[in-house]
């Protein structure tokens, strides 16, 4: 699997939401941050205003290497930061993931699998128990 590129793409389609183009499955922070992304981050965070569960994943490399990150489910949207952030989840992410486009989810072992059109994500859960709660 390789890592999202450094700008997020966007679509152009007869859709708006709210004035916005919609945008691709995963947006990154540079673009969360940007003035062009602020409506885009406040979509983001207004979509769900409540936490469904947040907590540590690893997610797998392009390398194939596990990574601990931060995981916060803010329907349906699925965010994650390199390290945990303060006591404000506000905070711009470090990747934002729209779990409505994913194309397949599958669970192996302890590992979910989520499948979109440009990019797979390897999530492994520390153990069965956490796994159920994800």
């Amino acid at each position: 699997p390789s890592e999202p590129s450094s700008a997020a793409t966007t679509r152009s389609t007869p859709e708006e939401d709210k004035g916005m183009r919609r945008t691709s499955s995963v947006v990154l922070k540079s673009t969360l941050n940007s003035k062009a992304g602020t409506a885009l981050r406040e979509n983001i965070f207004r979509a769900s205003d409540q936490v469904t569960i947040s907590g540590v994943l690893s997610k797998r490399n392009r390398i194939g290497a596990w990574q601990e990150r931060w995981f916060v489910l803010r329907r349906p949207y699925l965010l994650y930061w390199t390290k945990r952030p303060g006591d404000d989840e506000d905070e711009a992410p470090d990747v934002a993931i729209d779990l409505r486009r994913a194309r397949d989810l599958v669970v192996e072992g302890l590992v979910i699998n989520l499948t979109f059109s440009s990019r797979k994500y390897a999530l492994r859960a520390s153990d069965s128990e956490a796994l159920n709660i994800w």
